[in-house]
C-alpha cells in the first residue's frame, strides 16, 4: 500500500547526477504531453481522475 508518509506525494524518475540535458528533455517531454491532448487521452482512458494531481 502506497502511504504519502513513507514514499512522499506524487511520482519521480530516477536519473544521474549531471544529467541535466537528460532531465530538459523528460521535462519538455511531459510538458508537450500535457499541452497536446495526448496525456489527457490517455489518462481519460484508463482512470476515473487526473493521476497527475490537478
Amino acid at each position: 500500500m502506497y502511504t504519502p508518509k513513507y514514499f512522499g506525494v506524487g511520482v519521480g524518475i530516477a536519473i544521474r547526477k549531471g544529467e541535466s540535458e537528460l532531465q530538459e528533455e523528460l521535462n519538455a517531454a511531459i510538458k508537450a504531453l500535457r499541452s497536446n491532448g495526448v496525456y489527457k487521452s490517455i489518462n481519460d482512458k484508463y482512470f476515473g481522475l487526473d493521476v497527475y494531481g490537478y
